[in-house]
């Protein structure tokens, strides 16, 4: 009756004329779209519903001639009237009470006065009833309006109205283009930012049902069943595949990589175009979609890959050389996104916005509310709607009817049980909120006794869960449920007694002395027994003595709190960050992280080495200073890592330039007779100064020392040898490759020397370039880039090379 009055009772509205034949017509349509949508009408209830709205002198007028009545008096009431309408002071009813109409700007519209006109000249002329009905049977003579099944309001002539018709057919043509108005000015939203619907022809499927050249204004466009209709990005509809938008979103997520992946040299770039652009296609949908988690699972692996490896193809074969544990800590590893973790932070800050109060909480949190109602059924408490978050949500269970709960709120509810409860639940609750918390499917650690963690798990058939959950009927729900009003707990007769009330299905037999008895349910004893061990393990833990008995404790707000500032905030009211921080769940460190060393014995130290490592990597380049970082996280693949291809190719764990070692990090980078020069020169150029070359240095950049009569310049110089390993650690890599994949023999020493100074001395360009040219830094920097210059190593390739450090091209 609600949704009939909304749709075709609006306040300036005529469309339902006073023939029973006409509205039923017109319901017939109502039926119609309520089908296309998924539901029934029931015609004869939506009928006595009409004449349940008015008066009684009406509804006694009988099925034909009181319909009439009530669709001319039903026009004039707002929806909110409509649902509770005024009755006579003999109904029983109190008409101070009636809701103000959604449109109380209607008595000033032009168009209502119109309609009020037309619709007294229509009485005015009016014939008896039954001709009447009569001639409204066919909507193709109605002389008021006639409505074919899509909704489209029509004339005799099309677009032209007879000459008597123009004026009610003009009025009631304004009347259906503010129907939509009156739709949306019921649901909240700003109807004064609402155009006007251009009409619409109908479809072609439903063209039969529109007479040749009658005038078309669409009310509604309804999409068939299974349409999926794009609504903000989203794709929605009735009866529409869930796997459509997944699909089309995985689609365009793996084309990502495609288009933007080669976009990226290093791993922080690539990580960096992985939250900023792979993964930000994702959270707009994710946003209001149930993901799959096999779906989740497919999307990280490529986005991990990626990172790592640079693999763009979702089906490519990679084999990660650092530890998955690795693979999401920013500070100890790669720092790829982890695509859960974002989902699960995305659903925790919508279970937020549920939980603010009253007065803050948006318009559909009073329908979700309603839906965990039903779903835990005899569970729910009005006074702690959020009894839910103490449970799991299981798809097993008898206890809770999950099929009454949106998906999107089931996922919801299964990501926020998934968190810690020691992080849930921050702040110790006191004793009254304890007391509060229910008990009969809570996850809640202290609730526990032993290995039974509530009292659902002591109920093994159906007749003891039927039993408790009539219990939780009577208002059982919580500890301070099975205390008298004066603060004693609930003796087994008192307990039995409280959880039968109301019970149908409870069993008597005639005992042995010829008395009817009462029979207790199956493991009823076991849930007391629990119950009161919870109570009294819970006095413990508080400290309140066993012979005192306390007063019942008052309703408390949910314990779902944590300390911020010094001070206790509510869950609802948690930052960002810390809402992030409960979701994130990365997988944790399950192997020895590869930086753990004698000298970093700790996780702690290892994040404080990379932290300072990546401070003074940013005087190297990018590119150079990613094979530094992969270097030292044992991110390379060398070929002491292919043990298990041997048997194709034996040699397969050799050097790359034609050595018999096995070719390690140490090897590789420092210790093979082909590389070792270039190390030697550097040492004899660094020597001087006193940083000395040496594989604990090349590896640990904070180990850097020069002479007490330089310490004026050791910033600069410590920059310049951050630089010089970079480039040097770069050019190795570099030249092993060509080695192993291009079959490339390695430069002689005098070439790789020269090249290895040239880049070095670019990439001090580049940083030269980065400061200003009257800054002491820029100053600084040019004196200790001449005093290297000056060393016995450099003295001889700076001469030839005089213009190396000159900023501007020149000519000569």
């Amino acid at each position: 009756g609600s949704v009939l009055t909304s749709m075709f009772f609006a306040d300036d509205s005529t469309l339902l004329s006073e023939s029973l034949p006409a509205a039923e017509a017109q319901m017939r349509i109502v039926g119609k779209f309520c089908r296309a949508s998924g539901a029934a009408l029931n015609f004869d209830k939506c009928v006595t519903v009409m004449l349940d709205e008015m008066a009684p002198a009406v509804g006694a007028m009988g099925r034909d001639q009181g319909l009439g009545q009530a669709t001319r008096a039903l026009p004039r009431l707002g929806p909110a009237q409509r649902a509770h309408h005024d009755r006579d002071p003999g109904s029983g009813h109190d008409s101070s009470d009636a809701e103000p109409e959604y449109n109380s700007d209607i008595d000033s519209d032009d168009a209502a006065d119109r309609i009020d006109a037309a619709d007294q000249a229509d009485m005015s002329d009016a014939a008896p009833a039954d001709a009447r009905d009569a001639d409204l049977g066919d909507v193709r003579h109605d002389e008021v309006a006639g409505v074919h099944d899509n909704g489209i309001a029509a004339s005799e002539d099309g677009d032209v109205a007879p000459a008597g018709d123009r004026p009610r057919h003009a009025a009631r043509q304004a009347a259906v283009q503010r129907q939509p108005r009156v739709f949306l000015q019921a649901g909240g939203y700003p109807v004064d930012r609402v155009e006007a619907p251009a009409p619409i022809a109908p479809p072609a499927a439903e063209a039969a049902d529109v007479d040749a050249g009658a005038p078309a204004a669409t009310l509604l466009n309804v999409a068939a069943a299974g349409t999926p209709v794009r609504f903000l990005g989203i794709y929605v509809g009735q009866r529409v595949d869930p796997a459509y938008q997944i699909q089309l979103l995985t689609d365009r997520y793996y084309g990502s990589f495609q288009h933007w992946g080669y976009r990226a040299r290093t791993v922080q770039g690539r990580r960096l175009l992985a939250s900023a652009v792979m993964a930000s296609l994702l959270w707009h949908v994710t946003a209001v979609v149930v993901i799959p988690p096999t779906t989740v699972t497919a999307w990280q692996r490529l986005l991990t890959r990626y990172v790592l490896g640079r693999k763009r193809d979702p089906h490519e074969n990679y084999r990660s050389l650092l530890h998955t544990s690795w693979h999401h800590d920013s500070a100890l590893g790669a720092g790829a996104p982890h695509l859960a973790s974002g989902i699960r932070t995305q659903r925790l800050f919508v279970l937020q916005r549920l939980m603010l109060p009253v007065d803050e909480r948006p318009l559909w949190a009073p329908l979700v509310l309603a839906q965990f109602a039903e779903c835990m059924g005899a569970l729910f408490r009005a006074s702690h709607p959020y009894d839910f978050l103490f449970y799991l949500p299981h798809q097993g269970t008898k206890w809770l009817t999950l099929t009454a709960l949106h998906p999107f709120w089931v996922s919801v509810w299964r990501e926020w049980s998934k968190t810690p409860m020691t992080e849930r639940v921050g702040v110790l609750p006191s004793f009254d909120k304890a007391m509060n918390m229910p008990v009969w499917l809570t996850t809640y650690g202290p609730m526990a006794v032993g290995p039974i963690r509530h009292a659902s798990k002591l109920v093994r058939v159906a007749r003891g869960r039927r039993w408790c959950l009539n219990g939780a009927r009577n208002g059982l729900h919580a500890l301070r449920d099975f205390t008298t009003p004066g603060g004693a707990w609930l003796t087994w007769q008192q307990f039995v007694g409280r959880m039968r009330i109301r019970n149908t299905a409870t069993r008597v037999y005639l005992s042995r002395h010829g008395r009817i008895t009462l029979a207790v349910a199956p493991n009823s004893r076991a849930v007391y027994a629990h119950l009161t061990a919870v109570y009294n393990t819970l006095r413990q833990s508080y400290r309140v003595r066993t012979d005192v008995v306390l007063p019942r404790p008052p309703e408390t707000a949910h314990p779902f709190a944590t300390t911020i500032k010094n001070h206790v905030v509510p869950f609802e009211r948690w930052p960002r960050a810390n809402v992030k921080k409960l979701a994130y769940h990365a997988p944790k460190p399950t192997r020895t992280h590869p930086l753990i060393s004698a000298t970093r014995p700790t996780l702690a130290h290892v994040r404080t080495y990379l932290s300072t490592s990546r401070q003074l990597l940013r005087a190297a380049t990018p590119v150079h200073a990613d094979v530094w970082l992969r270097l030292v996280l044992r991110m390379l693949p060398v070929n002491a890592r292919l043990p298990f291809t041997q048997h194709i190719e034996p040699d397969v764990v050799f050097c790359s330039h034609g050595c018999s070692a096995v070719e390690t990090e140490l090897h590789a980078f420092y210790t093979c007779p082909k590389i070792e020069p270039l190390w030697a020169w550097l040492d004899t150029s660094w020597r001087p100064l006193g940083a000395a070359v040496r594989w604990t240095t090349v590896t640990d950049l904070s180990q850097f020392q020069v002479h007490a009569r330089h310490i004026r310049h050791r910033d600069e110089l410590h920059q310049l040898w951050v630089i010089s390993v970079a480039v040097t650690v770069h050019t190795i890599w570099t030249r092993r490759n060509a080695a192993k994949f291009d079959r490339r023999r390695l430069p002689p020493p005098q070439v790789l020397t020269e090249t290895t100074y040239v880049l070095w001395l670019a990439t001090i360009r580049r940083q030269l370039r980065l400061l200003e040219d009257d800054s002491p830094e820029h100053r600084h920097l040019l004196e200790a880039t001449q005093l290297l210059l000056r060393q016995r190593g450099y003295r001889a390739l700076s001469a030839k090379h005089p213009l190396g450090l000159q900023l501007r091209p020149s000519l000569a």
